[in-house]
């Protein structure tokens, strides 16, 4: 199923409502590896993610892909739904860029999971599965 590309404005243009430019400034002087970066602290992205009438894997899967937009790698974990196929989900830890990715992801999508220990035994990246790991604790 494609994604609704009104979905997929949406979402970008509550990024650029809630965008601050001072959060920005700071993480592109710390050196953060996103070319776009509107600012938005976690909460606003949970805000956007729980307007969403429901978990939507196409809609995250096109955000996720979206590499250079840290808002859009952030909100990935709050619209996939919890069943999420292991091996899909192995895929997309494997792309993680940032540790603030890992623990969003493991904060919110996966502790969640029945299968949350086995993905932390299976994910290739360390940082990811101490993540997961502390969640679980």
């Amino acid at each position: 199923m494609a994604v609704s590309s009104n979905k997929l404005k949406e979402i970008k243009a509550l990024f650029m409502t809630y965008r601050n430019g001072i959060i920005a400034d700071t993480l592109r002087s710390a050196g953060w590896t996103h070319s776009v970066i509107f600012g938005l602290n976690l909460p606003q992205i949970t805000d956007i993610a729980r307007q969403q009438p429901a978990p939507d894997v196409d809609l995250a899967l096109e955000l996720w892909n979206d590499r250079n937009v840290r808002e859009s790698r952030l909100i990935t974990p709050f619209l996939l739904p919890k069943d999420y196929q292991q091996a899909d989900l192995l895929k997309l830890l494997a792309d993680i860029q940032t540790h603030e990715e890992a623990d969003i992801f493991a904060f919110r999508h996966i502790r969640h999971r029945a299968d949350a220990a086995e993905v932390a035994d299976k994910v290739a990246d360390e940082y990811m599965a101490e993540a997961i790991r502390r969640f679980l604790s």
